[in-house]
């Protein structure tokens, strides 16, 4: 094919789809346009008055439904004013025949029970196969003609009065007579009917059963009933000149004139006057009737539509009524809906709400009292804390003011013991050379009580620091252990070393280990009786070291094993205990472990000796440090000081 010629296929093919999708849109305009759909005509024929609010309700619940399926619907009413008189059928049958014979209509609509019984007059005279829809009827009996019966369907109603009486009767107990206010018409007649059979199931209450057309003429027969009167309101009244008064109104006279609760199961009864009572609406009632409808509009057969029934309603109440009555919102039957009330707060209930405000006191106190023992307890550790730190910087200068003197007095002994050495001070007996041991043994004594309080401030100022090196702490801990031997021995006590490795290096500062493990040793040696044995052992773990330091010496308690880490804390007082000792160590100690990662705990019987476990990190250091270099090996002094409150026997 030459280009030429497939342009002009081209060309062909888009204005054939450009004609045909223009003439899609066109026929769809067409088919939307007001003109080209299809028109209902409805006739709906109302038993009520012009304004009558309940079929107004009915008819706007209707329309709602059907005017969201269908676009093009034309309504025309007619109103049969079976409130205002009795119905004469002959001339509405007249009139009806001049009005709708040459009238075509896809759908009846009859409201209430006057006008399905009129339309049945007149159906197959004037509507005959027309479709019909009947809603809000009360007679479950009623009688219609085959013809009417073949074409239509409808909604039954059943109306709320048993359940109106009944929650009247719950919440105000003491009501003596029920006065049931009806008019003249169909639907009053079947109402009535309803009345006196649910009679017999109160016969303790007097039911007054009142049909008027004129409100005048009711409220002279209700007056003198009002003690312990109740009203149930549902007749649509007259005034003297016969023109029918609005609902709202009757309701406002009764109220206005007759002192009496008002009750109703009516919707357009509903007003600021009446209590409330089990209430059918209008508009769902219309929506249920509209399903109906709609399904015969959309050309579904009325054979296969069945009549439906409601019977749903609602407790509606009135808060300034219930208000007025004193009647108890607790009395009041579950998932009611309250209309009036000024505030969703004023409709909690008086006895919630003095629990509430109590409650609500109760937390203010509380928070109040709170409040004012944290103050008192933020008071009371300022305090403590500032007596803390008093009490740390006076122990602090206080241990450097005595350690001034007391190297003075461990000098003048040093240089006596080199005169003694070199001969040039000899003692004549032996009395003053154990003077002079015992002076020196409690400077020692008095020593390590001042290092230890410095120590102690220092680590509660943050100041204290160990200084880590990788060493092998096996070797460590079996020479500190071994150097002590002969301290052990003159108490006649048997110490054994036990390890289950030979070498572990890790990170450790030599010195506060050496101390720990010096201290643990003098407390095993001071609290083990002749005779005992005092055993260290180390055990090798995978991430940590255990280091045991166990004896057969007297044992703690267990009420005890706590206080004994505690700061200048010991398990004997002052006065009882046999052994001498500051409660400065074990607390030392624990705190020189916790600082290298580790923990120290104590586990004792009485009578049957302790035990101390250390465990220990394995870590590297990073740092090269040479610090254990620079310290000579000063163990005997080490031994001199932290033995120093163990005496020769």
């Amino acid at each position: 094919m030459s280009i030429k010629k497939y342009k002009k296929v081209v060309l062909a093919l888009t204005i054939f789809i450009l004609c045909v999708t223009s003439f899609s849109i066109a026929y769809a305009g067409v088919e939307q346009h007001p003109k080209y759909i299809k028109k209902h005509k409805v006739l709906v024929i109302n038993s009520y008055h012009f304004d009558e609010t309940w079929e107004a309700s009915i008819f706007a619940g209707i329309k709602k439904t059907l005017n969201n399926e269908f676009k093009n619907i034309e309504y025309n009413f007619e109103y049969l004013d079976s409130k205002k008189s009795i119905l004469n059928f002959n001339e509405l049958e007249k009139n009806f025949l001049i009005k709708f014979r040459k009238q075509k209509y896809d759908l009846i609509i009859a409201c209430d029970d006057e006008s399905l019984e009129f339309l049945n007059k007149v159906y197959e005279k004037i509507f005959n196969n027309t479709p019909v829809v009947y809603t809000s009827i009360n007679n479950k009996n009623i009688s219609i003609s085959k013809e009417l019966e073949k074409n239509s369907v409808g909604l039954l109603e059943k109306q709320a009065i048993e359940n109106t009486i009944a929650l009247a009767n719950k919440i105000q107990k003491n009501i003596k007579t029920y006065n049931f206010l009806f008019d003249n018409t169909t639907t009053a007649n079947i109402f009535v009917e309803e009345v006196q059979e649910i009679k017999s199931k109160y016969p303790n209450i007097i039911f007054n059963i009142i049909q008027e057309d004129k409100i005048e003429d009711v409220i002279e027969k209700i007056q003198g009933t009002e003690k312990d009167g109740a009203l149930f309101l549902y007749g649509v009244y007259q005034d003297s000149n016969g023109q029918i008064i609005d609902r709202n109104t009757i309701s406002e006279a009764f109220e206005s004139s007759i002192k009496m609760p008002i009750y109703t199961w009516i919707e357009p009864y509903f007003t600021q006057s009446v209590i409330g009572g089990a209430i059918l609406e209008g508009g769902k009632i219309g929506e249920l009737t509209a399903t109906l409808c709609y399904r015969i509009l959309n050309g579904e057969s009325i054979e296969t539509i069945e009549n439906v029934t409601n019977n749903n309603f609602n407790y509606d109440f009135n808060y300034n009524q219930l208000q007025k009555f004193k009647i108890k919102r607790r009395d009041l039957p579950k998932n009611y809906k309250m209309f009036n009330h000024p505030s969703p707060l004023r409709q909690i209930p008086l006895e919630v709400k003095l629990i509430t405000i109590l409650i609500i006191v109760i937390l203010v106190f509380i928070v109040i009292m709170l409040f004012i023992q944290i103050t008192y307890k933020n008071k009371l550790y300022k305090q403590a804390l500032e007596y803390e730190n008093l009490r740390t910087e006076f122990f602090s200068n206080i241990s450097h003011e005595l350690r001034t003197p007391l190297n003075i007095i461990l000098s003048t002994l040093q240089l006596n013991d080199r005169y003694i050495e070199s001969g040039d001070v000899v003692y004549k007996n032996e009395i003053v050379s154990s003077r002079m041991d015992a002076l020196k043994q409690n400077s020692m004594r008095l020593l390590k009580l001042i290092n230890n309080l410095i120590d102690i401030t220092k680590i509660d100022a943050g100041y204290f620091k160990i200084q880590e090196e990788n060493l092998n702490i096996i070797e460590v801990i079996e020479n500190i252990t071994m150097s002590a031997a002969n301290y052990v021995e003159r108490k006649n006590i048997t110490l054994v070393f036990d390890t289950e490795i030979e070498e572990r290096f890790m990170s450790f500062d030599k010195d506060k280990i050496e101390r720990v493990m010096l201290n643990l040793l003098s407390n095993s040696i001071k609290f083990t009786p002749k005779g005992g044995y005092i055993y260290v052992d180390i055990y090798d773990g995978k991430d940590e070291i255990k280091i045991t330091v166990r004896d057969t010496g007297v044992g703690i308690p267990k009420n005890k094993q706590q206080i004994i880490f505690e700061r200048f804390r010991q398990v004997d007082n002052l006065m009882t205990r046999n052994q001498e000792g500051s409660g400065i160590g074990l607390s030392l100690s624990k705190s020189l472990v916790e600082m290298h990662g580790g923990t120290l705990k104590v586990e004792s019987e009485v009578n049957k000796g302790s035990t101390f476990i250390i465990k220990l990190p394995i870590k590297s250091s990073d740092e090269n440090n040479n610090y254990s270099k620079m310290i000579l090996d000063d163990s005997a002094e080490k031994l001199t000081i932290e033995f120093s409150d163990i005496y020769k026997e």
